[in-house]
């Protein structure tokens, strides 16, 4: 794998066991982040959108496919400005500032990694 597979690889597991956890405990993983409550179902349901995410970083990564390599970075940093939108907009606390963040880094270092590949 190349450094930039390596990167998106790695952040997938990051992302595949978020979407477990919040599969797995929805209401302990909600009230950590003191986010608004949500019926449990709709938390699992997110839950598996967020696996699935993850799945498929894991398996870009894995076979090296550029063209999801590449967007991954700017989907990413599309996530952190968005999470940073609904914290300055007040529609979410600043405890979900953490998740953007990580993407926003995981970004960075595939980035800088597809970057040092040229």
């Amino acid at each position: 794998m190349t450094k930039s597979a390596k990167s998106l690889y790695y952040f997938g597991f990051y992302v595949l066991l978020t979407g477990i956890t919040i599969c797995v405990i929805p209401d302990n993983f909600m009230a950590l982040l003191k986010l608004p409550e949500i019926s449990t179902g709709w938390a699992r349901a997110i839950g598996l959108l967020v696996i699935i995410i993850g799945s498929y970083d894991i398996l870009s990564g894995r076979n090296n496919v550029k063209p999801l390599i590449k967007a991954s970075i700017y989907l990413r940093i599309l996530f952190f400005i968005g999470i940073l939108v609904l914290f300055l907009s007040g529609q979410m606390p600043k405890e979900i500032l953490p998740l953007g963040i990580i993407d926003l880094l995981g970004a960075i270092w595939t980035a800088f990694s597809l970057k040092a590949e040229s």
